[in-house]
Formats: structure tokens, C-alpha cells, sequence
């Protein structure tokens, strides 16, 4: 017998008393979970998933990656944004980047990497545990292996090709990406995190991960200096807002595209989607236009 899904989802849903965390990988938001049932607040949580992001999406998230995060700091009873979207390396200038697929991939492409000043910056604002236990899950899944899924494979199948001999050894070892089910160990990337946690934002950004990651940068061509990483520092800044429907929504200011959800939402202010139905042609043809505009 068939059913019409009449524009309903067959996602199952899910609620919760007390927390929540969501995330691309089952295992990452386990990691989160876990700060909760031990006790810790959503930062916690926040910086224990991303950890273990970097663990079970390699192609996507990373210690070395950039980022925002927005937080209602409850104690301060506001919403705050800390930015720790990296900026370009001193020696960058615009002649070095005439070919622009230098800036889509390979040792020229990175920014000077603020996750990890990021996090411990939000640990040690707002968190309640100390880097010890919120990186414990992530070093786990590390050393021990987690298994790959079939997301991972199609992602590191499609991108086997671009990785060099130190990643490729890694995630692909033998030029092949492992198949799902595989398990994947990350020892050197467990000891990385090993000494973030016993020597903190110093370890990563003058100490000796920093000297070994411009070291091997420099190795390879790139620009990226002591001087970059020295000199980098998350910054609190205020969000962006408007108002939709008697709702405040907030998102990170410029360089964030934020500001083009605030100014979609302000499109459809006049306009009653629900009256439109749920995934119906009218109501999406509506948001496509939207968001197309405000891009």
C-alpha cells in the first residue's frame, strides 16, 4: 500500500528535556552528549562535538579550520559572537593569486587557523570542564578507530586525487578511500590533541605544533608563518539582528554570510507561508527567489 507523503519528511522526531546536540556525524553529537550527562553546559558540548568532528569529517572540519560561534551567554544575559575566522597570512598579496584555483585548494588556500584558539577561547569563557575531558571523546575516536561511513567514503573517493602523500597516507591510504565499514585511526592527529590539551592556545600557536606546521607549509610552498599564527587572536564581537514575525534572529556579523538570512527573512516578512502550505511549489519557488536575491 502507498501512502502520500503530502509534503512531510520521513525523518522520525526527535525531542529532549534537558539538551540537545546536532551535528553531520552520529558520533560527534554522542561526543557532545556526553559532556551534558557528566554535567557540563552547551559549551562544553559545543567544543567536544567539533572535536570530534575533526576526527569523523577530516574533509570538513578541523582543528586548523576556521569558524563562528554564537552563543547566548547566559551569565551575561546576551548573545555574543566570537569570531575566529582567520585571516590571511601577512605575505599574501593579490599577485600570487592570479590563478584562482589557488584559492579552492592546495597549500596557498588556508587561512591562518583559528579553530583552535576558537575553542579554547570558548572553553575558557563560558565553559565549565576542562580541556581534558571535553577533547576526551575526540582523542578516543582517534586512537581507537571509528568506522567509516558511506558519507565518508563518497566524500574522500571524490577527493582522493587533490590529497598529497601526508594526508592521503591518512584518510586514503593506498590511493584508495577506505570502503564503509573500514575503521579509520588517527594516532598522530590523537597526539596533536594530546598536547593541545596539556599546553593550550600557546602549544598550537608559538610552541612546538606551530614550528611543525609552518615547517611543513613552507616545505610545500605555502605562506603561512609564526608571525600569522603568533599574531592571531579570537575576537567577541556583537551579532547582526532583525526581527521576523515578533522573533529576534540573530546571526554573525560581515565577513559571516549571516547578513543574507537576516535580509531573506526580511523579503518574506509580508508574506504567509503558512497559508502557502509546507514544501509547496508556491512556497518554495518564494524562498528560492528570496534567497537568490539576497545572495
Amino acid at each position: 500500500m502507498a501512502f502520500s507523503t503530502e509534503g512531510m519528511t520521513h525523518r522520525s522526531t526527535v525531542t529532549g528535556t534537558r539538551g540537545m546536540v546536532a551535528s553531520g556525524h552520529p558520533l560527534a553529537s554522542l561526543a557532545g552528549a556526553r559532556m551534558l550527562l557528566q554535567g557540563g553546559n552547551a559549551v562544553d558540548a559545543i567544543v567536544a562535538t567539533a572535536a570530534a568532528l575533526n576526527v569523523v569529517e577530516p574533509y570538513m572540519s578541523g582543528i586548523a579550520g576556521v569558524g563562528y560561534a554564537l552563543v547566548y551567554a547566559n551569565k551575561d544575559k546576551r548573545i555574543r559572537v566570537l569570531d575566529y575566522c582567520g585571516r590571511t597570512p601577512h605575505a599574501a598579496t593579490p599577485n600570487l593569486y592570479t590563478d584562482p584555483s589557488l584559492l579552492e585548494g592546495g597549500i596557498m588556500s588556508p587561512l591562518v587557523p583559528g579553530a583552535c584558539g576558537g575553542w579554547l577561547t570558548l572553553l575558557e569563557t563560558y565553559g565549565t570542564m576542562d580541556r581534558a575531558t571535553v577533547f576526551g571523546p575526540a582523542i578516543e575516536l582517534a586512537e581507537k578507530g571509528f568506522a567509516f561511513t558511506v558519507k565518508n567514503h563518497i566524500h574522500t573517493h571524490g577527493a582522493v586525487e587533490r590529497l598529497r602523500p601526508t594526508g592521503m597516507e591518512i584518510i586514503a591510504p593506498g590511493g584508495r578511500a577506505p570502503h564503509p565499514g573500514d575503521i579509520i585511526v588517527q594516532d598522530k592527529l590523537a597526539h596533536s590533541f594530546r598536547r593541545v590539551v596539556e599546553g593550550g592556545k600557546e602549544t598550537f600557536y608559538t610552541g612546538d605544533l606551530a614550528q611543525e606546521m609552518v615547517a611543513f607549509i613552507e616545505e610545500e610552498g605555502g605562506i603561512l608563518s609564526l608571525r600569522d599564527l603568533a599574531d592571531f587572536k579570537a575576537d567577541w564581537v556583537d551579532p547582526v539582528t532583525t526581527n521576523y514575525h515578533g522573533f529576534d534572529v540573530y546571526t554573525p556579523p560581515p565577513p559571516s554570510a549571516g547578513f543574507q538570512i537576516l535580509q531573506t527573512l526580511n523579503m518574506l516578512e509580508n508574506d504567509d507561508l503558512v497559508e502557502m502550505g509546507h514544501l509547496s511549489v508556491e512556497t518554495l519557488h518564494l524562498l528560492i527567489e528570496s534567497l537568490k536575491l539576497s545572495n
